[in-house]
């Protein structure tokens, strides 16, 4: 999940471990937002890219201190 949103996830090996995960009905994501709310800090755990989500798209930023502050990113699969 990563603002409200769900990720997804293209293997267990994608993400850094040990990392919380819980299995959820196809049902229950259906329900859930399609992308992770504005202002969401997000980073690629593959390259390491870190990105500001706005209006559903992902903007890549140099560094957070580029951007407001707030709680730091959540890793993603890239």
């Amino acid at each position: 999940m990563a603002g409200g949103a769900p990720m997804y996830v293209t293997s267990l090996s994608a993400m850094p471990w040990p990392h919380p995960y819980t299995v959820v009905p196809g049902a229950t994501i259906a329900a859930m937002p399609q992308y992770p709310a504005d202002g969401t800090k997000v980073r690629n755990y593959g390259n390491g890219g870190i990105y500001v989500v706005a209006g559903g798209f992902p903007f890549g930023v140099s560094s957070l201190g580029n951007v407001p502050p707030s709680p730091g990113w959540v890793d993603v699969d890239g």
